[in-house]
């Protein structure tokens, strides 16, 4: 494959692989360096993008599995003591009350290592980045109904290792 074979290719998805990453990512430097990671290695591999398929499905997965793959080098996203004190609590108007509160968050944070892999990514995109199911199903190529059993075992299983932290 030449360059501008190449280019006419990937081009046209680059908004699109961005999109993706970002979905993922949630930081735009991040996002941009992935898209940027991805491309690099679509053009060591351009040999081969001429005998695959569907290129354009190809693109798009790649930059997701590499999205995927920077959030497992960067481990868990970790409810640090500044997200923590970012965290606008409703209805803690008791400063006792809202610090009880802050310290749960801090140990479900510690929680989340707990949780199997994939249990752990639904959960945080779920309830820390905020995402909906489908935009879980696309970032990171899981079913619709994986995602639901998921994050409903997942959630199961940190309110289940809650109640015994909490307990001690």
């Amino acid at each position: 494959m030449t360059e501008e074979q190449f280019n006419i290719l990937t081009r046209p998805l680059h908004t699109r692989m961005y999109a993706s990453a970002l979905t993922l990512l949630r930081d735009e430097d991040a996002a941009a360096d992935c898209v940027q990671d991805t491309l690099l290695h679509l053009w060591e591999l351009r040999g081969r993008l001429g005998e695959i398929e569907k290129p354009e499905a190809y693109c798009l997965t790649a930059v997701r599995r590499t999205a995927l793959d920077a959030l497992r080098r960067k481990g868990r996203m970790p409810v640090s003591a500044v997200d923590v004190a970012e965290i606008d609590l409703p209805g803690a108007t008791d400063p006792h009350a809202e610090t009880v509160a802050r310290e749960d968050l801090r140990l479900v944070g510690k929680l989340l290592d707990e949780l199997a892999p994939r249990q752990r990514t639904v959960v945080e995109m779920s309830a820390i980045r905020g995402l909906d199911n489908a935009e879980i199903c696309e970032a990171t190529g899981i079913s619709d109904e994986n995602v639901r059993v998921l994050l409903s075992r997942g959630k199961s299983r940190l309110r289940s290792l809650f109640r015994l932290h909490s307990s001690k």
